[in-house]
């Protein structure tokens, strides 16, 4: 568990917020900043492409590490946004080179600030150590932050350091390099906890990301959670706004197709009784023929009836 050996505290830990919001102002400025005690000068004249870079242990953190760059990303911004922040993580932001360290050591110097996932195994890590000396060697401290996953961190007031009898989360790169206790959050209760405890919709891991991402903006943990309320109720009022506008879309394409089928049926209708009429017209004119071949069939009849004998005698004369 971790501890405060000066003030028996546990839990969240904040040292000169005032003194990290001034140096996070110089250092968005490139001003050259030389780190007290160390005489280390930044590199001003590089391009910052990222936020933080996130340094752990993989066998420790391999699920902790993505879930607290998804939470980091996407805090403060609403869901049709970009990433609010971008974290540099070897798993998801190397490319294919053959000179692995090389990569590394370019995204170290490309980031605002150092996140370090502390554990055990982190503590005993080479790569995580050689991170730390580059960042030491070329940046200041005042841009380290600490996330405690596993382990004891605690610290020494009277000693002005680390209680390294207590302490086996961070390596011993660190020891005598902080002259007052840095930002560091305890993440360890959420080691061996289920995954869905990893999202923002988790209350205290939400409140544990907006403390590493106010470091890492270099605001208040009160602005982070004010923004990132406003966004979610903007992005309320969108959601609200979409539903009734599909809504509305909804109703006026039943009222379009109800009319279409109206229309529709109307057209049969009309067409079927075109056709009816037309299928009376020739009726009728079928029957009216033949009533009228009828007719003449009727006077033929009745006109050889009249006149047979004589029509046959004149017609045998004629052939003779």
């Amino acid at each position: 568990m971790a501890q405060d050996a000066g003030s028996g505290r546990g839990g969240l830990y904040r040292a000169g917020p005032k003194i990290y919001r001034d140096k996070r102002l110089e250092v968005s400025k490139n001003v050259h900043v030389r780190t007290a005690g160390t005489g280390r000068t930044p590199d001003a004249g590089t391009q910052r492409n990222y936020h933080a870079f996130m340094s752990y242990s993989h066998a420790a953190d391999s699920r902790l590490a993505p879930a607290l760059q998804r939470g980091l990303q996407r805090l403060t911004r609403a869901w049709y946004q970009r990433p609010a922040l971008r974290i540099f993580r070897d798993q998801t932001s190397l490319a294919a080179n053959p000179d692995l360290y090389a990569t590394i050591e370019r995204a170290l110097r490309e980031s605002r600030h150092f996140v370090l996932l502390a554990s055990p195994g982190a503590a005993k890590s080479p790569w995580v150590s050689r991170e730390i000396r580059f960042w030491q060697e070329h940046r200041e401290r005042e841009t380290f932050l600490i996330a405690l996953t596993d382990g004891v961190i605690r610290w020494d007031n009277s000693a002005g350091d680390f209680d390294w009898s207590a302490t086996d989360a961070l390596p011993a790169d660190v020891r005598g390099w902080f002259p007052h206790e840095p930002l560091w959050v305890d993440l360890s209760w959420t080691h061996g906890n289920n995954p869905s405890d990893l999202t923002l919709r988790h209350g205290r891991f939400r409140d544990d990301v907006a403390t590493l991402a106010a470091g890492l903006h270099g605001r208040a943990k009160e602005q982070i959670d004010s923004e990132d309320a406003r966004q979610h109720r903007r992005a309320l009022r969108v959601g609200r706004a979409v539903v009734a506008l599909l809504a509305l879309l909804l109703v006026a394409a039943s009222i379009e197709y109800n009319n279409a089928n109206t229309q529709r049926n109307i057209a049969q209708r009309q067409t079927a009784n075109e056709r009816h009429r037309v299928r009376r017209k020739k009726l009728r004119l079928v029957i009216a023929s033949a009533e009228a071949d009828q007719v003449v069939g009727d006077g033929l009849t009745a006109y050889e009836g009249r006149y047979g004998d004589s029509v046959h005698r004149e017609c045998t004369c004629v052939r003779r």
